[in-house]
């Protein structure tokens, strides 16, 4: 170990260990560097931080959010008691359901889905949806494809996809 002389309190010398001559030095150097006007520790910090909602000045009638989806796009997709809405990081888009030839906020969101073929579901406590990225509206979808009704009048809970590639939907009555 080398060792080195120190004079303290100018009477007499004193022998110490290289490491603990170390953390004088770096003590020493720390206390000059923290003590330079301009340092990240010295700045003031600011006194108030500005916070936008993004909700603010919105007249998103979303009500309670019951679900919330990010897509393969990056589109944010909020679902609640008030309908759905895409967020593009810039926008709000209310999204209608198509029912019947007449255009229709859906109600009561309860989960979104994304599957593997890019298809969002939209799970509602009266029915089940598909969002159709052309016209940008919510079709209702049937039980059956040769069926003019949709589904309806069933609370949907869930959905996942199986490797198969099938979809299965929780609801009230079991999976569908």
């Amino acid at each position: 170990m080398n060792y080195f002389y120190l004079k303290l309190n100018h009477v007499k010398k004193k022998r110490i260990g290289f490491s603990h001559f170390a953390c004088h030095v770096f003590a020493t150097i720390l206390l000059l560097v923290l003590s330079q006007p301009g340092n990240a520790l010295t700045e003031p910090l600011p006194q108030r931080i500005n916070f936008q909602h993004p909700l603010d000045n919105k007249d998103i009638p979303l009500a309670e959010v019951q679900a919330f989806l990010q897509d393969s796009q990056g589109f944010m997709w909020i679902g609640g008691g008030g309908g759905l809405v895409r967020y593009d990081g810039y926008e709000y888009k209310f999204i209608l359901a198509s029912v019947q030839n007449a255009k229709l906020p859906v109600k009561m969101v309860n989960f979104l889905y994304e599957d593997s073929d890019k298809t969002l579901w939209v799970l509602t406590r009266t029915g089940l949806f598909r969002y159709d990225p052309k016209t940008e509206l919510l079709t209702p979808v049937a039980d059956n494809p040769n069926q003019t009704p949709a589904i309806t009048g069933i609370y949907f809970y869930q959905a996942t996809e199986v490797p198969s590639g099938e979809m299965l939907f929780a609801t009230a009555y079991g999976l569908v």
